[in-house]
């Protein structure tokens, strides 16, 4: 499993390598079935003309999917020429279609809002065209209204499946990138907070530091000068001496509690 999310990861990372493989099945597919066509057909025109022409045919369905992801409104334009010449020149489904249904899904996960609506009225219309084309087989016209209906029911249901599909996915990509959003918003809030509270508490110790500083140096100052006042009053000499000791174990007591 980790290894096909890799493959996966990686064909999303390079999303024009990726449909250029599905081109290239599409165009292996197309051009089968123009092959089959040119044997119908090989009194209509001499055949290296007609062969050409066939080639260049089949591979417009396949090209435009290259960029499928990357511009699908380009690829979308580009895909209408072959299926107009489609319904032109024959009366048969061809590999090339399911291009249809894999653009309809492309333009409404990558394309904007408003490309989806217009092409996917495109592709109902596009729909309808193939029903009729599709429908007529020298039969009578209630049979023909018949096959038109039907075959357009399908495939217009087609198109709207791929298309809503495409729609939800890319609403839920929205969503998933909102979230992803907000996620990484909470965190960059969450790291704000931690800062401001680490600032917060650096600042009380640095005050505290310096209250306790601030305290202990008065301690020292007054206890300095209350021993220099009392060596230069008159008296005894070593009561002098015993209270100048006591006020030194003060301040040494108080300087050891600062450092501290």
């Amino acid at each position: 499993m980790p290894r096909v999310k890799q493959v996966s990861d990686w064909f999303g990372a390079h999303p024009m390598f990726a449909d250029s493989v599905w081109a290239g099945l599409i165009g292996i597919a197309s051009l089968v079935a123009t092959a089959n066509l040119n044997s119908r057909w090989v009194h209509i025109s001499p055949v290296p003309t007609l062969e050409v022409l066939s080639i260049v045919w089949a591979l417009s369905f396949a090209i435009p999917m290259i960029w499928r992801r990357t511009r699908p409104v380009l690829a979308c334009w580009l895909l209408l020429i072959p299926h107009v010449v489609q319904l032109v020149v024959t009366s048969q489904p061809m590999p090339g279609n399911i291009t249809v249904i894999m653009m309809m899904y492309a333009v409404a996960v990558h394309g904007s809002q408003r490309a989806g609506r217009i092409w996917l009225g495109v592709g109902i219309l596009a729909a309808a065209a193939a029903g009729l084309r599709w429908s007529y087989q020298g039969n009578g016209l209630e049979q023909f209204l018949t096959v038109a209906i039907f075959n357009f029911l399908g495939l217009s249901a087609l198109v709207l499946a791929s298309w809503l599909l495409g729609a939800f996915n890319r609403e839920r990509h929205t969503t998933v990138a909102s979230l992803r959003d907000r996620a990484e918003a909470l965190e960059r809030e969450r790291d704000r907070f931690a800062e401001l509270a680490a600032e917060q508490e650096r600042s009380r110790i640095s005050r505290e530091m310096h209250d306790v500083v601030a305290h202990s140096l008065s301690v020292i100052v007054v206890q300095t000068d209350g021993i220099r006042y009392a060596l230069d009053q008159p008296g005894d000499p070593a009561a002098q001496v015993e209270q100048a000791r006591g006020a030194l174990d003060t301040i040494g007591q108080t300087a050891r509690t600062a450092l501290r």
